[in-house]
């Protein structure tokens, strides 16, 4: 159950995203090298660890939030953005 602490502090961590740049960068999995994600064009770059690098297109903002902040990037991304948006291998 999400407490109402951590709903003021997603909603903080989401308008920061907003209001300080439109373009995003995070690398903390073993699943995952690298990600991206355009703002200004939803659109999410994974770099996995071993399978290539991908773009995911028209991937929602809080959906990348959600991405970032989880405990497991692999996990989230499997039940969350993997086959769920449309996708091009790009490396």
């Amino acid at each position: 159950m999400t407490s109402e602490k951590d709903l003021i502090n997603r909603s903080i961590t989401i308008n920061r995203l907003i209001s300080s740049k439109r373009k995003f960068h995070i690398n903390e999995s073993r699943c995952v090298a690298n990600v991206d994600y355009d703002q200004e064009t939803n659109v999410l770059t994974v770099e996995f660890q071993a399978r290539g690098t991908y773009i995911y297109k028209d991937v929602p903002l809080d959906v990348f939030v959600d991405f970032a902040d989880s405990g497991s990037q692999g996990r989230y991304f499997n039940l969350y953005i993997r086959e769920k948006y449309s996708t091009e291998r790009v490396a």
